[in-house]
């Protein structure tokens, strides 16, 4: 009749009250009050039955301690808490870049038009039918090298993800090159060799640009590799070419006034906007056929240009659009199923769950948050209180 959870019970307020106690000790309350004996074993798995109800269990003890620390930083803290910066990102996005989307991610700011300024940077994906998808968002202080690391972002990458392959926004590459050589024609030549999708139209350019200045070759050298700036040299299992980030831009762009209201009500107006964006590309493409419609539109823009081509044997492999319409083969079973209805799907399968009112937040917070959050109010109060009384001496 004497079970570890019985003695547990009868035991609970001498083990709270000397949580080492020995399992000797224990045994001997435990005749003194009862005359019962327990194993010694016995013993050791009600002290730890005991211990895990008073200081809740081990996972509990590790999940509080972020609002620990957030209560050591507000009570022992004499200056007040500043604001350095926020990154957000939820799991729908990048459930359905992995899934769905190009592996391409382009990232820019945006300056904040509040009291307090700052800069909104944003990390925007392009999904099948070439449409802005948004990956995370992050609120810092300005655009630094310290806060998102803008001008050393090749510093960061080789440092945070070595491996990973980047671009470089030829648009701001092209305001760079007009600083040592500000020729028009200089100019031209930089865009040509940026945009050639072949390597002889890249060679073409690039032959004429030395001509022209020599010293832009030592410039070209000094920006890395190929595969960061030219069409020619990127890596075709992307399926994307874009060179520039204006897609970035446009993203920015669509916030309006957000930009304008406090930073909670924007981040709230930034998920909103994405969360109603995902529920409706998710709708729209019930009506869709197998490919996605932009793509649709660009292999019809090829076949009407290629009509006016011939077609020559060549070696096997090698098809253009002209060489798949001349066969009498269908160019749409061609495209890549990154565009496809299927992958669209994908991307737009997740969604973001909508998130309640502020005076409703403490309700999703636990028990330890909970009193971590009314001790930092206490602590606020008594601040207050203090500054009060020492303005009033």
């Amino acid at each position: 009749m004497v079970t570890v959870k019985w003695a547990c019970n009868v035991l609970l307020e001498d083990i709270r009250a000397n949580n080492d106690i020995p399992g000797k000790a224990l045994n001997e309350i435990l005749w003194s009050r009862y005359g019962v004996e327990m194993a010694q074993p016995g013993l050791y798995r009600v002290r730890n039955m005991a211990l895990s109800i008073i200081n809740d269990g081990n996972d509990t003890s590790y999940s509080a301690l972020p609002s620990y620390c957030d209560v050591i930083k507000s009570i022992n803290n004499d200056r007040p808490l500043v604001f350095m910066s926020i990154f957000v990102s939820f799991k729908a996005f990048l459930d359905s870049l992995f899934s769905g989307c190009r592996s391409l991610i382009g990232v820019d700011g945006a300056h904040l038009k509040s009291n307090y300024g700052g800069v909104l940077l944003s990390a925007i994906a392009l999904d099948g039918n070439n449409e802005m998808f948004p990956v995370a968002r992050g609120i810092v202080s300005c655009k630094d090298e310290e806060s998102w690391k803008l001008k050393g972002i090749d510093k960061a990458l080789n440092d945070l993800w070595p491996k990973v392959q980047r671009r470089y926004c030829c648009k701001h590459l092209s305001a760079n090159w007009k600083k040592p050589f500000p020729r028009p024609k200089l100019w031209q030549l930089f865009l040509l060799a940026c945009g050639a999708f072949s390597t002889f139209t890249f060679a073409k350019a690039m032959n004429e640009i030395v001509k022209n200045n020599p010293e832009a070759r030592k410039w070209l050298a000094n920006m890395g590799p190929q595969e960061r700036w030219t069409k020619h040299k990127f890596d075709p299992e992307l399926k994307c070419d874009i060179n520039k980030k204006n897609f970035v831009k446009s993203f920015n762009g669509t916030l309006g006034t957000d930009r304008c209201k406090p930073v909670l009500t924007m981040l709230e107006g930034i998920r909103r906007v994405t969360m109603v964006r995902l529920a409706a590309r998710r709708q729209k493409c019930e009506d869709w056929e197998r490919l996605c419609p932009n793509v649709v539109k660009r292999v019809q823009v090829l076949c009407n240009v290629s009509r006016s081509y011939r077609a020559f044997m060549s070696s096997l492999g090698e098809h253009a659009m002209r060489a798949i319409l001349h066969e009498g083969l269908d160019p749409q079973s061609f495209v890549h199923e990154l565009y496809s209805l299927e992958k669209y799907k994908l991307a737009y399968g997740h969604n973001i769950k909508p998130i309640p009112d502020q005076d409703k937040w403490l309700a999703y917070i636990d028990r330890n948050d909970f009193y971590a959050y009314n001790l930092t109010l206490q602590w606020k109060e008594q601040t207050t209180v203090s500054r009060t009384l020492q303005q009033i001496s």
